[in-house]
């Protein structure tokens, strides 16, 4: 058995930037082995691709940015290596940033419909074909397959192949990419595929730029044999604009706390890490708690906003860090500049009323059909960070918060929201953070 880790970067995104973003650093820190709790040698093998408008002259650059050019070719090289690479008994585990998070979520879609070629299927020129028949919308999602995909499978495929983990960083656009791009793209299911195992999203609470639209994933029904509820899916807001959580500024503190939870996330599912490597990628920054302590004078009813202990006193795993020249706490840059204040406008004035978005263009953190939605605790309101759609969300529910944990230790998720799941079995909490070790195979 081997651990295949699949890396897929977002826009302009590369390992050979000054500032890299969270998917490079989950790469350069993935050991090459490990050993399984059986005792048996275990290789990891990362497989990284930069992202669209990466190759660093200006046509590629203004292509990849605003058309998303190259992810096509970012989709088949990932699979094309999971194609090469996998034998049955293997993980797969997923990791994606932004476009690079559309890539990751297309190939986990096309394994789940498809499988994965067989040597023979490659030689012969199946992938082409493959590509098409991922395309393909069916008329009722929940019905049967077509029969010509069936038969696709059975001629050139290996199937059922199981994806261990996928961890995204905010997938944006209502198609899985932004506004210019989405009539190329139709062919993404934002359903999360039965395949998946695990699945982790952090989401950014302060990005404003209506092309950047959250993409969550359309919960169904967990498989049968496998985690459930919160134990499954996690879909975190966190602080911080879109860069914030996917890293790639060069003030990367908001960027590192979210890279903890989804180490700490792919870890527990049974990925191994270069710890020393995840410290040297953090600077060896000093941890430091907020500014001020969860503020009770938020504009909202007293029972709107349920905030635990842990928001108060931060798990040293989930706090903003610092470095010794700043003294400040960490806070959301500003992403959204005159350009996208007049692309906003236009945003607007095409689809006024569009779910994800409040009238003032604050994203909407939990919409009708939202299940397994969460605010980390390190988000909650204080006396310096009150985001207006957080205060929202809270009215909105008139009762607490889905408040997430997102420390190392901690306990369990706050389910009492039908955002969450409602029945939680003996009246215990799920994993919360993530803790999957010894869930049920």
């Amino acid at each position: 058995m081997k651990r295949l880790v699949v890396c897929c970067d977002g826009t302009w995104g590369s390992e050979s930037n000054p500032t890299v973003s969270n998917v490079v650093k989950i790469a350069e820190s993935v050991r090459s082995s490990a050993v399984s709790d059986a005792g048996d040698h275990v290789g990891q093998r990362v497989f990284y691709v930069d992202g669209p408008g990466s190759r660093g002259y200006l046509a590629d650059k203004l292509l990849g940015g605003a058309f998303g050019l190259g992810l096509d070719a970012n989709l088949s090289t990932m699979y094309w290596q999971l194609a090469l690479n996998w034998e049955p008994g293997d993980e797969i585990y997923v990791f994606g940033f932004s476009r690079g998070a559309y890539t990751a979520r297309s190939l986990v879609g096309m394994v789940n419909r498809l499988g994965l070629l067989t040597a023979d299927a490659m030689i012969e020129r199946a992938y082409p074909e493959a590509l098409a028949i991922y395309r393909q919308r069916k008329v009722d999602p929940d019905g049967p397959d077509r029969p010509e995909w069936i038969e696709f499978r059975e001629r050139h495929c290996v199937y059922p192949v199981p994806i261990h983990f996928v961890g995204v960083f905010d997938t944006v656009g209502a198609l899985g990419v932004p506004l210019l791009t989405s009539w190329r793209y139709r062919f993404h299911d934002v359903r999360l595929s039965r395949n998946v195992r695990y699945a982790r999203q952090a989401l950014a609470i302060d990005e404003r730029r209506r092309m950047y639209a959250p993409c969550l994933w359309e919960v169904t029904d967990d498989p049968d044999g496998g985690p459930t509820g919160a134990d499954r899916v996690q879909q975190v807001w966190f602080e911080g604009v879109h860069t914030d959580i996917g890293g790639g500024y060069a003030d990367s503190r908001l960027s590192d706390i979210t890279l903890r939870w989804m180490v700490d996330q792919a870890r527990r599912a049974g990925l191994s890490f270069d710890d020393e490597r995840i410290e040297q990628l953090l600077n060896g920054r000093t941890p430091v708690q907020p500014a001020a302590a969860p503020d009770s004078t938020v504009a909202v009813p007293d029972s709107a906003v349920a905030v635990p202990d842990s928001a108060v006193a931060v798990p040293d795993s989930a706090v903003a860090v610092e470095d010794s020249t700043t003294k400040s706490p960490p806070r959301a840059h500003d992403s959204l500049t005159l350009f996208y204040r007049v692309l906003n406008r236009v945003g607007w004035a095409l689809h006024p009323r569009n779910p994800r978005f409040y009238a003032d263009s604050w994203r909407r953190l939990s919409a009708p059909g939202d299940r397994l939605v969460y605010l980390a605790d390190c988000a909650a309101p204080c006396a310096t960070y009150r985001p207006p759609n957080v205060v929202r969300w809270a009215e909105e529910l008139a009762g607490p918060l889905p408040t997430l944990p997102v420390g190392e230790h901690d306990e369990g998720a706050d389910r009492r929201h039908p955002a969450a799941e409602q029945h939680v079995p003996g009246g215990e909490h799920p994993a919360g953070s993530g803790s999957v070790a010894g869930t049920a195979a």
